[in-house]
């Protein structure tokens, strides 16, 4: 199986690169990897470069919305416009460590998401990125999933195909949103809970 990996980072310092792909790199992942970063990672990229192979740099090339974590998703379209693989994972390679590699794991679905252990009610931040959304949406949804449990934005991996649709319903959603400066830093995970527990992502899957 055939896996690409796209990640933004930015800012980091040498370690956080060489503690995601050196877990990576050392399950013996042989697929490519592209990471989105902002001109002021320059430095960094090249000593990443020299230590890593099938590791491709990008830059962002857009200004808004203002939270990176929002803007990875048009970077993430275009990459995945030309990629030549059979899955692709999405994730934040500040937070990612490996064990096995994802190459060899049996995919039986076009996609696959990551629950956290807890309920959305019980954590204010992922509350209010979803009731801001309702706002936004004058669309009464919040206590039909609230007792739900939170889906992590952090690490999807699904079939080329699927991720770019996936992708482009989180980007339909963001062009939704009259002023992208309104955004909070992570109501991407919002909009990732309202399109999974709305049943929008899975109305797309192919059983």
């Amino acid at each position: 199986m055939k896996v690409d990996i796209i990640t933004y980072m930015t800012g980091y310092n040498f370690f956080i690169y060489d503690r995601f792909l050196g877990t990576l790199f050392d399950t013996g992942f042989s697929g490519n990897v592209h990471i989105v970063s902002e001109k002021r990672d320059i430095e960094i990229t090249k000593r990443v470069n020299k230590k890593y192979k099938n590791v491709t740099f990008h830059i962002d090339k857009y200004n808004k919305p203002k939270w990176s974590n929002m803007r990875r998703y048009l970077s993430n379209k275009d990459i995945m416009s030309y990629l030549d693989c059979d899955f692709v994972l999405a994730c934040d390679g500040r937070d990612v460590l490996f064990q096995k590699n994802i190459e060899n794991f049996d995919f039986k679905q076009d996609l696959y998401l990551a629950e956290e252990d807890i309920e959305i009610v019980k954590c204010k931040w992922n509350s209010r990125w979803l009731k801001d959304l309702e706002k936004q949406f004058k669309e009464n949804f919040y206590d039909n999933i609230k007792n739900n449990k939170i889906i992590c934005s952090g690490t999807t991996i699904g079939s080329l195909e699927m991720m770019k649709t996936y992708t482009d319903l989180m980007i339909s959603i963001l062009n939704k949103y009259k002023n992208w400066d309104n955004f909070h830093k992570g109501t991407d995970q919002g909009i990732h809970n309202y399109l999974f527990y709305k049943g929008i992502i899975s109305e797309k899957i192919k059983n």
